[in-house]
């Protein structure tokens, strides 16, 4: 089967899963990080674990119920159905790691000239390896999110709105944003879009590195083992590609996820509509008003959202990926 179409189906099939299965997940993050926090959490009350207390507490007890949990799911569905946002930065992704591995990596056509120089080519490539590692990661990461945002902005802001209260459907949402002010349905791209990078800045690098490690890891630990013993552990794939990917991607998720927090309450107010500022002047505007605690808040629920849907994502991507590639051959 085609490079393209397993990325495509592995990409769609991977943020479909995550956005369905983690959706509550984001409902109370959006919560948190509103202006008003709801009137359930007192100002005097700064410490952050009572905070969370008096949230679960009065939960059942507010304006919204359980099934709140999952407004703005519809809209996400819609814009997630075919996984736009995955797929195209999945083939971002992977073209221009492919495009800088042919680049660095060219091959050698004659024989006796690669077996000559076999030590000296592979201490060459490891270098190379090592040093482009992050740089072509985090590239293919930035262009993803470029061409990706114009599909996740429109989609982000029904759900988020409808998510927050403001309106009984997505459908209702969707309605008055298209009745409202031109360009709209793109307020705060540029805060998503700054937001987006630096995650995928931080989260394909640490995916990649941890990925790499793990693999040296696993083969530094094959040869202690004897060799029936690792000949049936070498069959199976699922042990090494699939579970390398889903312990890497949620390390590499959450770790990228608590160090963009404070982006992601900014670009939440103003996707709200509860500013009027640029996302810079917000952050100045938020930590002078509010404290610059505000700008951590709904991280654990972030962190785990997106450590579990790294996990979910980048595991199935990875393993819908050797699966097609395993059975197309």
């Amino acid at each position: 089967m085609h490079h393209l179409v397993e990325t495509v189906i592995a990409g769609s099939l991977a943020g479909l899963i995550v956005d369905i299965t983690l959706f509550p997940l984001d409902t109370f993050k959006t919560w948190r990080q509103r202006k008003n926090n709801y009137s359930f959490f007192s100002r005097k009350k700064r410490n952050y674990l009572n905070a969370n207390r008096l949230f679960y507490k009065n939960f059942c007890h507010c304006n919204y119920s359980l099934h709140s949990l999952y407004r703005g799911l519809a809209g996400m569905a819609v814009g997630s159905m075919p996984s736009f946002y995955e797929t195209v930065h999945s083939i971002m992704h992977n073209n221009v790691h492919t495009r800088i591995n042919k680049t660095f990596y060219k091959k050698e056509s004659d024989p006796l000239k690669k077996s000559s120089n076999q030590p000296l080519n592979n201490q060459l490539k490891n270098y190379s390896e090592s040093k482009f590692l992050v740089l072509y990661s985090a590239t293919a990461a930035c262009l993803g999110e470029f061409a990706a945002c114009f599909v996740r902005v429109p989609t982000e802001l029904v759900k988020q709105r409808t998510q927050a209260g403001q309106y009984r459907s997505s459908w209702e949402a969707l309605s008055c944003i298209l009745n409202g002010r031109s360009g709209e349905f793109y307020r705060s791209y540029t805060s998503i879009v700054v937001r987006d990078i630096l995650f995928s800045t931080f989260q394909f690098p640490l995916w990649e590195i941890l990925k790499q490690k793990m693999t040296k890891i696993y083969s530094s630990n094959n040869e202690t083992i004897p060799s029936d013993a690792l000949a049936s552990r070498n069959k199976s794939w699922l042990s090494n590609t699939f579970t390398q990917s889903i312990i890497s991607g949620s390390i590499a998720g959450g770790i990228s996820a608590a160090l963009t927090t404070p982006l992601d309450v900014v670009k939440t107010r103003i996707m709200l509509n509860e500013t009027k500022y640029g996302w810079i002047k917000c952050i100045y505007r938020i930590v002078k008003e509010e404290g610059i605690h505000v700008l951590f808040k709904g991280i654990a629920f972030r962190v785990a959202w997106i450590s579990l849907g790294g996990a979910l994502f980048l595991g199935t991507y990875d393993g819908v990926r050797h699966l097609i590639h395993n059975l197309s051959n």
